[in-house]
């Protein structure tokens, strides 16, 4: 890995930690940082903090600082002292963890003792732990049984709560089902909030479900639309799209490393961007930023469309790089997922995430290619004139 890849993937992993806003530290730890595929043996002890950027990860033993890791499959089966932060596809904790725990994934399976508060964000969610506090999860799909020592909040779209929860309940999914008897506190579900806001004097508003058609026709005019301005972004920017491609899945850590940055980007740039906007000498800078993120937001989930595209292709044998035709082919795969309720909105957040993180990695690695043109370009200057003044004596 060279060395602007270290660069980034470490101020990533020292992002998340404000980013999150979870992280209090109570002590301060040495730091260990590893880019390579990571095991920490059952008898081994780690006495500092641990960043991971690796495909495989695994941590059998016990570590009394934090841990931080970014990975496609990551193993958490051994102590962590400290907090927990683990961003990965396949995550699977059977551990004791004695901090905040905090895992955004796609496939989770959680079990173990977790001590602090919890926060998981998984499209698929396997939960069967101890969470001594509160618990929030965010999901697709989720079975969660165990035992929550403060307050449970699941959203998603369905899920099985068979979990002791030693306080309020409260669940937001399209179907679910809930062992009231486990529940000591009060349960608050949709007809239960929409009960409490009529009490207050709110009227729920109807909802107007539109129908098929107009979905099939909606979708038609974006899958166009944006297939057109895809067609002109690449046509404008050919050498840009390719170098954004390959921030994607130019390897197996490209996508996860795009995904991170951008999450940190969207968290952190908020605060800053509004005290600008208080400011008369910083309001037109926060609104141009706002814009250009806004703009990236959108439109820069084309290239990740073209880049999923592509990768479709080289499954049927098209190895060569052919944005349109992978544009067009991940356009009408993105058209379809789009369509798929609350699947379609994390989808749609993930791609404008991932392109966020892209374009700013593909941006930086153009101002350190330049920075050292610049460089050798004075170091050229400077010898010419010694050289000069030399013949000259």
């Amino acid at each position: 890995m060279d060395k602007a890849k270290k660069v980034i993937f470490t101020l990533s992993l020292l992002l998340l930690i404000p980013l999150v806003g979870l992280l209090i530290p109570s002590k301060v730890n040495a730091t260990q940082f590893h880019f390579e595929s990571y095991s920490l043996a059952k008898e081994d002890v780690v006495d500092e903090d641990i960043y991971i950027v690796a495909d495989e990860i695994r941590i059998d033993g016990i570590v009394h600082g934090d841990v931080i890791a970014i990975g496609d499959s990551i193993q958490l089966n051994g102590t962590v002292v400290g907090d927990v932060y683990l961003i990965g596809s396949k995550i699977d904790v059977q551990a004791s963890i004695y901090g905040i725990t905090f895992l955004f994934g796609n496939n989770s399976t959680v079990e173990g003792l977790l001590a602090e508060n919890t926060y998981i964000f998984s499209s698929f969610l396997n939960y069967n732990a101890d969470t001594g506090k509160n618990l929030f999860a965010f999901f697709l799909e989720s079975s969660i049984n165990g035992s929550v020592g403060g307050n449970l909040r699941a959203f998603g779209s369905k899920s099985v709560i068979d979990a002791f929860v030693n306080k309020d309940l409260l669940v937001l999914a399209g179907q679910y089902s809930i062992e009231e008897e486990k529940v000591v506190g009060e349960i608050f579900d949709k007809v239960k909030t929409q009960e409490i806001a009529v009490e207050q004097g709110v009227e729920p508003s109807k909802e107007i479900t539109p129908s098929w058609e107009t979905n099939v026709i909606m979708a038609f005019v974006g899958f166009l639309s944006m297939l057109l301005v895809g067609f002109i972004l690449i046509f404008v920017a050919p050498v840009k799209s390719y170098a954004i491609k390959e921030k994607i899945s130019g390897s197996s850590g490209e996508f996860f490393t795009s995904l991170a940055v951008g999450f940190v980007v969207l968290v952190l740039v908020p605060f800053p961007l509004v005290v600008l906007l208080l400011t008369v000498i910083g309001a037109p800078a926060a609104i141009m930023l706002l814009g250009a993120l806004l703009f990236i937001f959108t439109f820069g989930r084309i290239w990740v469309e073209m880049t999923f595209g592509n990768e479709v292709l080289g499954l049927f044998g098209i190895k060569e790089y052919r944005p349109y035709k992978s544009l067009l082919t991940g356009r009408f795969i993105s058209t379809l997922i789009y369509l798929i309720p609350v699947v379609g909105t994390l989808y749609s957040m993930i791609l404008g995430t991932v392109a966020l993180g892209a374009i700013l990695r593909m941006k930086k690695g153009h101002y350190d290619i330049a920075t050292e043109q610049s460089k050798e370009y004075k170091k050229k200057v400077v010898a010419k004139k010694s050289k000069k003044s030399t013949t000259k004596k």
